[in-house]
Formats: structure tokens, C-alpha cells, sequence
């Protein structure tokens, strides 16, 4: 497979409906469960089932005490924290897709931090936001419905405001929770009017008009990284980074008072830090993001939209819910119920392409349309230290060539472009009604 074929993972990972990022979205036939192989990413058949793994806590009970916050565990001969094994922290373990993903039951995760940490965090988000229930946002678990439906969380009123009597692509300005907003006026998928939408980050300047409209970045910032503590399954998992996530979702929750938000794990965050967890994986997975099931009151879709999704042969991350407890010092406060999602930079593409050595992207403002390259406008997620775009450069300039010959068009595009994988992306994308990513939201 082509470099260049990987940017369909791009549009393919945006399939999850009410997923608010960066993110996309089962799993496996282990012993004791009704998921079908077909299920599974393609390289994870064979896997064998975990070893008499203990059921997980399916209410919201305290659960029993988590081992005391250790920021300088003891390390065993080999270097690593007490705990640490090849096969469930080590960079060489094999996807434990069977252990993470099965659909039979609620599996449980605990996150230690201090409470220090845990109060800058919130800190932070309210020096992104403004403060704590400060409004502006619709309540946790509403509708989630499509554009125009009542159950769709608004973003200020405000930003409304203040392209009353404006162009698409005027400038304007508000204030929203102490903070000023600069921006251009832009159509959204939510609302009625124009939008004041926050200029994206990267340098690439506002959105372009279009009927599409642009993503409204509500947060103006990805939330600070913290270092805490992961126990699954009786294993620890020390130096684990940990932040917030999300925009609209995570805009609205905190400003109507909220607590239950997304987040993200990624495992070896510190390692430069803490060199006695270098290369630490989670069960051979190197992130993980946790959805809330904002808009969601089912808390289902996620999962029922990456089972669709692999049932038509299209990459989708795997996904399995998760009560999450945390401790800040004074004993496991059950978060809620999660969604735990593969990262799409993961063992997805590994999973799913024969090459996994192409460039993941995270389309954002300019050039995220395809009309024209910028590199502003595709963030990378893996490659990074690569100056090279190549792939979507032949991508854009396939795509906009003279369509004189349709025939030879079609060939040119076909070449750098999986163009059927696209397709069959689009009309399952189509048919669940996702309207929260391609042709209103690039970056997810």
C-alpha cells in the first residue's frame, strides 16, 4: 500500500458519531465472549485470551482502597518499577486486544494522583475556559442529535452576537468568561447564524468561507500534561501522562459545572523523566483516550459504530467501556462510565495496512479543505522529525488536476488515493449520520 493511501485513515477515524477530537473508534472472540472475528483488527485472530482475569466492578461502589500514591516506586533488578513485565509494560508485548477490548463485561481502571496535581488541572482548565459552571455550555449527557436538533450543546451566545449584521469571513471579537475571542465569522453545523469562530491554531489563520463552515475551538489550547498512576487489573503503571480532552464537549461540560470529561493516557509520557519506564506500553498499547459519552445518554455509539464499521472492512479503532475510579489522596471516587478508544497513531495502523511507516494526519484550518497544500493545515501525528508531505501533496494536486480527461483524472487520483476505501467510508459515514466530523469538523 501506497504512503499516500494512509490519508484515507484520516476521514476513516473521524467515524465515530459525538466524538469530540482528535480521535477515532471492538474487539475480539476471547473465550467466554459472542464477539465475532470479525471483530477484531486483522493481525489479533489468533490471540490467545487473557489467563484468568478477575471480573471487573460493574456498579459505582468505592471499590476496594488502591495501593498508597508512590511517585518514586521501588525498582526491581531489571530497572523497572516493581510490577513492570514484558508482556503487560513492555514495548515489544503484542496488542492485548482480548484483555483490553472484550464486550462481555464493564472493565474497571484506577488513576492515583496528588491532590496537588489534580488541582492544577483544573486550574489550567480554568485559565482555558474561564471558570468552573460559568454557563455557556448545555448539561452533560443532552441529546447529541444532529445539526439543528434541540439536544446539540451551543456554544456562547455570545459568539453569535457578534456577527449580527456580518460577512462570512468578517473579523469580530467577544468575551466569554473574562476571556476575549478573536476570530472571523463563520457558518457552523449548530445554531443559527454566523459564529465567531476562534482563528485555529498552527498559523494557519481563520477558516475559509463555505457552506461547511470551520471547527470552532471553544478551548484555545490543549490542556496541561500531568504524570499519575494507572492500576488495571491489579498491575500498576507509574509516570503515566494524563490530560483533559476535547472541545465542544469539554467547553460545555466545565462551564456548566461538570466534572465528567474526557481524557487521554499516554504511557510514556515521563520516560525522559523517568527512565526506568522508557518505551512503557499498556498491555502493547502506547495511548488510550477516554470518551464520556458526552451527548450521548445511550453510551453506546461509539461502540456500535466501530463494529459497523469493521463489519464493512473499514479501519476502525477498538473500543470497550471502562468504570474509571480516581484517587487524589483520600481514597477511589468513581468518574463514571468511559469509553476506552484506541489512539489512531497506535497498533490501528499496524493492525490494518501493510505499510505502517506512512505519515497520520490531524487536518486543521487552512488546507484542511484539499483545495490547496499547507502544511499548517496537516498536523503530524507519527513522523514528525520528517519534513515531508509528499503523500498529501500528490493527494491535493491529484485531486484538483484538469478533469479534462475523466478517465485519466480518475487514474491520477486512484494512484496516490484509496479512493474505494473512501467511498465505502463516506456511505457508512452517510448512513449513521455523522455530522460531527468530514464536511464540518477536519480535525476529527
Amino acid at each position: 500500500m501506497k504512503r499516500a493511501h494512509l490519508l484515507a485513515l484520516l476521514l476513516l477515524t473521524a467515524a465515530l458519531p459525538a466524538c469530540d477530537v482528535d480521535d477515532a473508534a471492538q474487539t475480539a472472540d476471547a473465550e467466554g465472549t459472542a464477539m465475532p472475528d470479525a471483530d477484531l483488527p486483522p493481525d489479533a485472530a489468533e490471540e490467545a485470551p487473557p489467563p484468568d482475569a478477575p471480573d471487573a466492578a460493574t456498579t459505582p461502589d468505592a471499590g476496594p482502597p488502591t495501593p498508597p500514591i508512590d511517585d518514586d516506586p521501588p525498582l526491581a533488578e531489571d530497572g523497572h518499577p516493581e510490577g513492570w513485565t514484558d508482556e503487560t509494560h513492555g514495548k515489544g508485548a503484542d496488542p492485548a486486544w482480548h484483555t483490553l477490548f472484550t464486550l462481555d463485561r464493564v472493565h474497571r481502571i484506577d488513576i492515583a494522583m496528588p491532590a496537588e496535581t489534580y488541582d492544577a488541572m483544573l486550574a489550567d482548565l480554568e485559565e482555558l475556559l474561564g471558570a468552573a459552571g460559568s454557563g455557556g455550555g448545555g448539561p452533560p449527557g443532552g441529546g447529541g442529535g444532529p445539526p439543528g436538533g434541540g439536544g446539540r450543546p451551543q456554544p456562547p451566545q455570545a459568539g453569535f452576537d457578534a456577527c449580527l449584521g456580518l460577512d462570512v469571513g468578517a473579523a469580530c471579537s467577544f468575551e466569554d468568561a473574562g476571556n476575549t475571542i478573536m476570530g472571523t465569522c463563520q457558518n457552523v453545523p449548530f445554531g443559527d447564524g454566523l459564529f465567531c469562530a476562534l482563528n485555529p491554531p498552527g498559523g494557519g489563520g481563520p477558516q475559509p468561507p463555505g457552506d461547511g463552515g470551520g471547527p470552532v475551538d471553544l478551548t484555545g489550547g490543549d490542556p496541561m500534561w500531568v504524570p499519575v498512576t494507572v492500576r488495571h487489573d491489579g498491575r500498576p503503571w507509574y509516570h503515566v501522562g494524563m490530560r483533559f480532552k476535547g472541545n465542544s464537549s469539554l467547553s460545555s461540560t466545565w462551564r456548566s459545572g461538570g466534572r465528567k470529561m474526557g481524557f487521554r493516557l499516554t504511557f510514556d509520557k515521563y520516560e525522559d523523566d523517568f527512565p526506568e519506564v522508557s518505551n512503557q506500553r499498556f498491555h502493547g498499547f502506547k495511548k488510550m483516550t477516554f470518551a464520556p459519552g458526552f451527548g450521548d445518554a445511550s453510551m453506546v455509539r461509539d461502540i456500535i459504530a466501530g463494529e459497523m464499521l469493521r463489519d464493512m472492512g473499514i479501519p476502525a479503532a477498538l473500543a470497550a467501556f471502562y468504570e474509571v475510579y480516581v484517587d487524589t489522596g483520600n481514597g477511589p471516587v468513581f468518574w463514571g462510565l468511559y469509553t476506552m478508544i484506541e489512539d489512531p497513531s497506535d497498533q490501528l495502523i499496524e493492525a490494518w495496512f501493510e505499510d505502517d511507516g506512512g505519515n497520520l494526519y490531524k487536518p486543521e484550518g487552512t488546507g484542511a479543505d484539499w483545495t490547496r497544500f499547507d502544511p499548517s493545515g496537516f498536523e503530524k501525528k507519527n513522523n514528525e522529525d520528517d519534513a515531508d508531505w509528499s503523500d498529501v501533496e500528490a493527494a491535493i494536486t491529484a485531486l484538483n488536476a484538469d478533469r479534462a480527461d475523466a478517465a485519466a483524472w480518475r487514474a491520477g487520483l486512484e494512484a496516490t488515493f484509496d479512493v474505494d476505501g473512501f467511498l465505502r467510508w463516506l456511505a457508512a459515514n452517510t448512513v449513521i449520520a455523522n455530522w460531527d466530523a468530514y464536511g464540518q469538523m477536519a480535525h476529527n
